[in-house]
């Protein structure tokens, strides 16, 4: 409007002369309309911020409480505040699209306006067309790259165990297939792209060329000004208006996606009624669904008993406890007000300090504290560890035993002071020592006026006298045994499934839609030519990367961010493969009009206005390099992150969230609005750091239009002088667009600067790593002979023994005593940098990481699943033949009850089967190839007793030549080894057979086997 203003000002008197005080005047009263207009602009765009951000509010309101009652918050890699705010962007965007067509039917006039507003229908009536194309071309690209992040972020997520088994090259090849495939479309869909784009800058031409064909025709002259005036005014409310209809899309593309994230799965979802009166808990009866689950006793039990849950793996064991945490659709009723703490097979922590993780949001007790650390046994481990309960608990908890973050996850239940206590197999990982000391002071007296509901293998503390009903979980029913009361009662529980310029002016029109086409084409060389440069680096910066965290050490992982990384690398692929091409198309489009104007100023005021624009240059050019923006989006994008990495850590521990109840839920509900608060606060300062921006460019056009009444004697006539004040009013913003390309240019180059930064770590990192000196004999090892030879070290301490070939070893202690230490230091996750460790009189430094890691078997502590067949997991590498598979899966048990085909899916952590069927997947994965060196780190932990002999009857024969450690804390599985190793504080207390260790009632062994169940 105001631009409209200056050229009425100017051409009011047609081709008459101006004197300086006239121009002078009308371009004082110009500039007063401009800052009306820049005024009511700013008033509408705050305005609409605040619409925006309320919108935004608004949506986070009604959105976040139900994350915490979905199974999956994310399945896409867009970045949250992308989805949260795409509504207030669309609303916005629509008011402004309105407007924008308005005003150009008001600018070009009546008549012209209606042929205006329908070329604009037609043009984004095509466009929208072209739009859905590239979508479907795009789709492909989606796929491929969704699968290069998923194989990555899978390795991420599993470091330990692909590196126990030497996946890293496997894995690597897979990456980069996938990266492949994803470059194939990419080059199909960039034709496309880049021709829409190129179109798109033709077409604005073209449909300035209809209007000036259209003004032909209504005899109008078309002078420099008008034809000049109607390409400004088409091309940026054209440009304008396209860039608004973008958010629109994305608003429809980001309700189809919320929809898919946040799917309801407890809506309709009866809960489990726990009594009927203030001191009996009763599980009513259920409707039948369509499909049983399991049928169940009525069970009653009174508040304060203790409830112990036992049977087979697989027998439904969960099911029923998740039942009792509302975790399955069933027409149970729920008291009101009931507390409940839940512990879950795999305990949930969060990455903070060991106390903020037992406090968890509560008020903090000293006394309190220190009573459940007392009766969770975990006051020597925080004496052991450098700082204590400020500890700092690593993602997934990896610098935790098994046993210490199992500990740490019921002494966060214990603190909470609930009601109701479900234990999902809490102590099984725990050695037996430390199990009876926790359940005779936590459960039996800490707990001893709670209700406390237990799953256990131990047949010891079944038949404990301090319980007071047992529960017996097997072939889909459930019986229950009262141990100090006699009562028993059995009725159908259900369970649901639960998912959810020439003299003629003809020819001069024509020749102008030619050059408009010439231009398109040019553009499109361009974009391509810059594209295939960008793609080429930026692919080979991903081949370097993912060479690198592949071939780098486990310490590498310890303090990285998995989420960020993969945050960084999903933005890196969009930037090689999208974001590039657009910033340079836009970036070309409007340096070539910025460059037009310039000479065509130059040409109707002299090249002395070149001179003068030295000034606007450099303005320019020092506000493009302003570092305060780059700080701005550093803090904005760490900000993202740890919004980021609180819905994957919340997704992570649903269950245990939920079933702590509302309270839990509105304090960390609580926590992530803190989150969005600083995020509102840094985007009002980058709001007020815009409008200072904005305010700087309006002074560029201030200068402008003070060059323009300085020199406006200098132009020939009002024509030229309309020419010279439409290039000082629109250069401004042409300037502005500019900035604005540069600006996510370099953010884009700062996502790879830091990609590189973790490739270079990860190299330098790997270069730490011993170096091997001999090349691994082909048939090594041949007997599995294994030597430990001790040298004072950082960790393990007193570390001597040899160990003959084919001897089973069984390896006890106390939990956190070292014992998976010893697999560390076989399989050189950690190197070694004191002592040897020989296998077959071959000391394991001087090999190959991935030789001395393929040649042997391990079966870890919490192996990682993942989503996928079951063939997939036994074979990612398709290595073997369906009949091989069969054999170990019907040898591991599983092949005629879990498995009918070997396309059965795994859900993610293998969800979808309990603990003890994992186990056993892994045992059959194990089998698949035979190795003279097995070590298995409590691997059965979760298997019930007569499973429990099975498999090692299974092992025996399967690896009757092989030399076996089985790392355990159920003693009765290795009183039949060769020889135990007991470890205490990071050291070996003795190492003898069995016979000899049971002669010395004063051994450590002896006091472990004292205080161990024994069944055989």
């Amino acid at each position: 409007m105001a631009g409209l203003a200056l050229v009425s000002a100017v051409s009011a008197d047609g081709h008459a002369d101006l004197d300086r005080s006239k121009a002078s005047t009308r371009a004082t009263t110009a500039l007063q309309s401009l800052v009306i207009q820049q005024l009511v602009t700013q008033s509408f765009s705050e305005n609409g911020s605040r619409l925006q951000q309320r919108n935004v509010e608004n949506d986070e309101s009604a959105i976040v409480p139900p994350l915490l009652l979905v199974r999956v918050l994310f399945r896409r890699s867009d970045t949250v505040a992308d989805v949260l705010t795409a509504q207030g962007r669309g609303l916005m965007a629509l008011t402004k699209l309105i407007g924008h067509c308005a005003l150009l039917e008001y600018q070009v006039g009546r008549r012209i306006g209606i042929i205006s507003v329908g070329l604009c229908g037609m043009y984004f009536v095509v466009f929208s067309a072209g739009h859905r194309w590239l979508r479907r071309a795009k789709q492909p690209w989606d796929d491929a790259s969704a699968q290069t992040i998923r194989a990555l972020r899978e390795y991420l997520m599993a470091v330990l165990p692909v590196q126990l088994y030497a996946w890293e090259t496997k894995l690597r090849t897979r990456v980069l297939e996938a990266r492949h495939h994803a470059a194939l479309a990419r080059a199909r869909r960039l034709i496309i792209q880049i021709a829409i784009v190129s179109a798109s800058w033709g077409a604005k031409w073209l449909c300035v060329g209809v209007i000036l064909a259209v003004l032909v025709q209504l005899n109008i002259e078309l002078s420099a000004f008008i034809v000049f005036a109607v390409i400004l005014i088409m091309h940026k409310n054209l440009r304008d208006v396209w860039g608004d209809l973008t958010p629109i899309w994305r608003s429809r593309e980001a309700a189809t996606a919320l929809e898919r994230f946040f799917s309801p799965s407890l809506d309709n979802c009866a809960t489990g009624s726990l009594g009927s009166t203030s001191t009996t808990r009763t599980i009513a009866h259920l409707s039948r669904p369509r499909q049983p689950l399991l049928d169940a006793a009525s069970l009653s039990f009174n508040t304060g008993e203790l409830v112990l849950v036992h049977g087979m793996a697989g027998s439904g064991k969960s099911l029923l406890l998740r039942s009792l945490v509302h975790q399955h659709k069933s027409s149970l009723e729920s008291p009101p007000g009931l507390v409940v703490a839940y512990c879950e097979q795999q305990p949930w922590l969060q990455h903070a300090s060991i106390r903020d993780n037992i406090v968890f949001g509560e008020l903090f007790d000293e006394a309190k504290y220190r009573c459940v650390l007392e009766a969770c046994a975990l006051l020597p481990d925080l004496v052991r560890l450098p700082a204590g309960d400020q500890t700092m608990i690593h993602s997934r908890g990896t610098n935790l035993s098994g046993g210490q973050r199992a500990r740490v996850a019921l002494a966060r239940a214990c603190y909470a002071d609930a009601e109701l206590y479900v234990l999902d197999g809490t102590l099984d990982s725990v050695d037996p020592v430390v199990r009876h000391e926790v359940f005779a002071k936590c459960l039996c007296h800490l707990l001893c006026h709670k209700t406390v509901v237990l799953v256990t293998h131990d047949p010891e503390l079944v038949s404990s006298a301090n319980v007071d009903l047992a529960v017996l979980v097997q072939d889909s029913s459930v019986r229950a045994t009262r141990t100090r009361r006699v009562t028993s009662t059995n009725s159908l529980l259900w369970l649901a499934r639960c998912v959810i310029h020439d003299s003629n002016p003809g020819s001069d029109v024509v020749v102008y839609c030619v050059w408009s086409i010439g231009s398109s084409t040019l553009l499109f060389l361009v974009i391509k030519a810059t594209g295939v440069v960008a793609t080429t680096f930026l692919d080979a910066l991903l081949r370097q990367l993912v060479v690198a965290i592949t071939e780098a050490p486990v310490e590498f992982f310890e303090d990285l961010d998995v989420d960020v990384l993969v945050s960084n690398l999903w933005i890196h692929l969009k930037g090689a493969d999208w974001s590039w091409h657009k910033i340079m198309a836009s970036l070309a489009s409007g340096a070539s009009v910025a460059c037009a104007m310039v000479l065509l100023w130059a040409w109707a005021s002299g090249p002395l206005v070149l001179l003068l624009l030295l000034p606007v240059a450099m303005e320019w050019s020092y506000l493009t390099q302003d570092s305060m923006n780059f700080d701005m989006y550093a803090s904005n994008a760490h900000l993202l992150g740890l919004m980021e990495h609180w819905f994957k850590e919340m997704s992570a521990g649903l269950v245990v969230v939920r079933a702590f109840g509302p309270n839990c839920q509105d304090r960390l509900v609580t926590q992530f609005e803190s989150v969005l608060d600083l995020l509102g606060a840094q985007s009002l300062v980058m709001r007020v750091h815009d409008c200072y921006i904005l305010l700087r460019f309006a002074f560029l056009r201030v200068m402008l239009l003070c060059i323009f009444a300085g020199l406006v004697k200098e132009c020939d006539g009002s024509t030229a002088r309309g020419l010279a004040l439409v290039c000082a009013v629109y250069l401004p913003t042409e300037l502005l667009s500019m900035s604005a390309c540069v600006f996510r240019l370099k953010a884009l180059m700062l996502q790879t600067h830091r990609l590189r930064d973790v490739a270079n770590e990860a190299v330098s990192a790997r270069q730490r790593l011993i170096v091997p000196r001999i090349t691994t004999p082909a048939s090594w090892p041949t007997s599995g002979a294994v030597e430990f030879d001790h040298q004072p070290s950082y960790v393990l301490r007193n570390v001597s023994f040899t160990i003959s070939s084919g001897e089973k070893i069984g390896v006890v202690g106390r939990t956190g005593s070292g014992k998976s230490s010893l697999t560390m230091a076989l399989f050189r996750i950690h190197e070694i940098t004191r002592g040897r460790v020989l296998v077959d009189g071959i000391d394991v430094r001087e090999l190959s990481l991935r030789d001395l890691r393929s040649r042997l078997r391990v079966i870890p502590q919490a192996p990682v699943f993942y989503r996928c067949s079951v063939r997939t997991y036994l074979d990612p590498y398709d290595d073997f033949e369906d009949e091989q598979l069969w054999r170990v899966l019907r040898n591991s048990g599983l092949a005629s009850t879990l498995v009918p085909s070997l396309t059965v899916q795994l859900a993610d952590d293998g969800a979808n089967w309990s603990a003890g069927e994992r186990q056993l997947l892994s045992l059959a994965r194990a089998l698949l190839q035979p190795s003279p060196v097995l070590v298995l780190d409590e691997a059965f932990a979760a298997l019930d007793q007569a499973r429990d002999d099975r498999v090692l009857e299974l092992i025996d024969h399967a690896f009757e030549r092989s030399t076996v450690f089985l790392i355990t804390h159920r003693m009765d599985q290795i009183l039949s080894f060769d020889r135990v190793l007991v470890m205490h504080d990071e050291e070996v207390a003795q190492f003898d057979r069995v016979e000899e260790l049971l002669m010395n009632s004063d051994s450590k062994f002896f006091k472990l086997l004292e205080t161990s169940p024994l069944t055989k």
